[in-house]
């Protein structure tokens, strides 16, 4: 993690470190933990940017109503848990976006995102050619971050884009901002090898700041980074060498899926429509699902399952979207990956990001009425995470795959014929 300046000391805060910096005014926060009413640190797939919420008492009204309110619009935000707080830390140099006064309750109540400049703030009129992955690349070298430690205050980001985006494609860029471009990208490319379901975002993973447009089939062929146990009456080792892994305790969790909300329609495969325009007429199109990558064994999908059909029109074609294959993949895809979905709180996990893999398991005997529940064993992709501070730091993720592992031969599930092998 890059150095803080002298002025930037850390305060000692339970069984953790936790420093509140305000750049503008140059000065620490000291709060007790105790009297900390909300503070959320969170990351996610489908969000562009890191965001914080933040309810802290204002002794004295000190902060609350400070004129011109640019005084403390920016917040810097290290956590870590010994001493050297960059052992194992996190860092995030904030822009709020909403401050709220309640000078009832002498409370400051914040909500802010990741300073990232020339994302939102200034419009383009201009064209790249050249591959799509270097369009990509040389946005992203656009994008400035705000930090507290340098001298300029403007660091870059580090740009980790999908390979499958080395072709050659031009783009224009008409009065958009990077955001409007990279969301109309996002959701409209296909990738060399058919790959769908691009997702853009920033994360910061041990202080750094990433920019990442990656494919959903590029992040699920990353290796497992995190290890998650429900129970600790059992230690899980390694299949390779027996050796002890480090698995974070997981305490409660909860299942969320939408098997039931999407297998009303049918999900054994996509049809999509569209208007070809140098023929002039209507095409439709199938997206099949073996076609698709999973994390699993098994499909959450019923064999002879219908496909479901887009009755809308997805656009008329053009030099972009020839077939819409892009788009209509990326909608089914994320619609098999909320097959299943499960939410579990755990210890700190500060830095886990997005899109990494996880391998959950069940370490404690089950009621009797939970005993389908082992079918959540397996690998994961977190979607989302919350890091809560107040007497402890738990971080709540959200984890999400389109599939159970369990036996293909007597299931009426659809077997997996792309899958993760691990």
């Amino acid at each position: 993690m890059p150095e803080r300046t002298e002025t930037a000391m850390t305060q000692l805060v339970g069984s953790y470190n936790l420093r509140i910096y305000l750049p503008d005014l140059e000065r620490n926060l000291i709060i007790d933990p105790n009297s900390l009413r909300n503070f959320v640190v969170s990351q996610s797939l489908t969000s562009f940017l890191p965001s914080l919420r933040m309810i802290i008492p204002s002794a004295g009204e000190e902060y609350i109503h400070v004129v011109p309110l640019d005084k403390t619009n920016r917040i810097s935000i290290d956590i870590g848990f010994d001493t050297d707080i960059y052992e194992g830390g996190n860092s995030f140099d904030f822009l709020t976006y909403r401050r709220f006064p309640r000078s009832h309750e002498t409370l400051l109540d914040i909500e802010a995102l990741l300073d990232v400049r020339n994302l939102f703030d200034k419009r383009h009129i201009r064209g790249f050619s050249g591959t799509i992955h270097d369009t990509i690349e040389n946005i992203s070298k656009e994008l400035k971050l705000f930090s507290a430690t340098i001298a300029d205050g403007q660091r870059s980001v580090k740009p980790i884009i999908s390979d499958s985006l080395r072709y050659e494609k031009n783009i224009i860029q008409t009065n958009q901002t990077n955001a409007e471009l990279l969301s109309y990208l996002r959701r409209n490319v296909e990738g060399k090898n058919g790959e769908g379901a691009y997702y853009c975002f920033l994360y910061n993973r041990g202080g750094n700041t990433y920019f990442a447009f990656r494919s959903m089939e590029d992040m699920m062929q990353e290796p497992i980074k995190h290890y998650l146990c429900y129970g600790t009456s059992a230690m899980p080792k390694t299949e390779e060498d027996k050796s002890v892994v480090v698995y974070n305790p997981v305490w409660s969790y909860e299942i969320v899926d939408d098997v039931k909300l999407e297998g009303v329609e049918g999900l054994g495969g996509s049809i999509y429509h569209y208007f070809d325009y140098k023929n002039g007429e209507i095409k439709e199109n199938t997206i099949d699902l073996q076609d698709m990558y999973s994390l699993t064994y098994l499909f959450s999908v019923m064999r002879g399952s219908s496909k479901s059909k887009n009755r809308s029109l997805l656009g008329r074609s053009n030099d972009f979207n020839a077939t819409f294959r892009g788009v209509a993949k990326s909608g089914y895809y994320k619609k098999l990956m909320n097959l299943e979905k499960i939410r579990v709180n755990t210890y700190a996990m500060l830095n886990a990001v997005p899109g990494d893999l996880v391998r959950f398991v069940f370490a404690q005997p089950i009621a009797p009425e939970d005993q389908m529940d082992f079918q959540y064993q397996g690998t994961w992709m977190i979607e989302s995470l919350h890091h809560s501070i107040g007497m402890m730091i738990t971080t709540t993720l959200t984890l999400i795959r389109s599939g159970v592992d369990a036996n293909p031969r007597n299931s009426s599930l659809i077997p997996a014929t792309r899958r993760k092998h691990e």
